[in-house]
């Protein structure tokens, strides 16, 4: 079984509480998380990989098993990264 093949499984094992499957999942996207992060923000690049890991776990039961994971977690990342910039931002404001 591929890595790809696998995926599926996972997410399902994932969706019904499995944190071994979630940990293999994490294990499977955290090298390509992390460097699309470094990109957009070199020095929390690893807050923002353990943030969005985080809120992936805590809502993998919204997650839609039709769709492909790795978008919706880079999607997540993204998110986060804007969130931080936009905090930031305000705290600059005041």
């Amino acid at each position: 079984m591929t890595q790809d093949s696998a995926e599926p499984a996972l997410v399902a094992r994932a969706r019904a509480g499995s944190a071994d499957a979630f940990g293999r999942l994490v294990h499977m996207h955290q090298q390509g998380l992390r460097a699309f992060l470094r990109r957009l923000a070199p020095g929390d690049a690893d807050d923002l990989a353990q943030e969005t890991f985080v809120f992936a776990w805590e809502n993998i039961a919204r997650f839609d098993p039709a769709r492909p994971f790795r978008p919706w977690l880079f999607g997540i990342a993204w998110r986060k990264h804007r969130e931080g910039k936009r905090s930031f931002l305000r705290r600059l404001m005041r």
